[in-house]
């Protein structure tokens, strides 16, 4: 099995004067060949412009793949999704 995405998690909560400088802590990793970034930023219902922040970077930064998802939206998404789980075997 080989890796080809390398998926880095960020929870983010009042985080508009520091989610920058993680970003780009990021961004300056080098992975191995062949191995992309994927960054997925879980707003866990900010209550600053960490939100703002975040979306303002994405857009200045469009070669980066980074996803926001809030927290709220993925427990929504989660019970509306309940029966469709049923026949899973295994979540990873």
């Amino acid at each position: 099995m080989s890796i080809h995405k390398l998926s880095i998690l960020i929870p983010a909560y009042n985080e508009e004067n520091t989610i920058h400088l993680i970003l780009e802590r990021v961004k300056e990793v080098e992975l191995p060949k062949g191995i992309v970034k994927e960054i997925v930023i879980v707003n866990d219902c900010s209550k600053d412009k960490t939100i703002e922040k975040v979306e303002a970077y994405i857009a200045q930064n469009t070669e980066m793949d980074i996803r926001l998802f809030h927290k709220r939206t993925i427990k929504e998404k989660a019970r509306q999704s309940t029966g469709r789980l049923k026949n899973v075997q295994a979540i990873i």
